[in-house]
């Protein structure tokens, strides 16, 4: 399944391993998951915030970035 990582809440503990992995040349954030302690939320669990795949689109388009002003905008 598909997980958002940048859509999450990181503690301060975890920058030694953080700069250990750009020191390495390694830029992606799940190389850090196998090192820090993860708690992962479901889909069943994020039902508690209504609407919640409205959270999780992309923007890589003139078209995407309007619908994301009108999301945020009508919110």
């Amino acid at each position: 399944d598909c997980f958002e990582p940048l859509h999450a809440v990181y503690s301060k503990s975890i920058i030694p391993v953080i700069k250990e992995k750009i020191e390495q040349g390694t830029y992606r954030i799940q190389s850090i998951f196998p090192k820090v302690k993860v708690k992962y939320i479901t889909e069943k669990e994020m039902e508690k915030f209504g609407n919640w795949r409205e959270f999780f689109f992309n923007i890589n388009t003139p078209s995407h970035l309007k619908r994301a002003r009108r999301t945020v905008n009508n919110g």
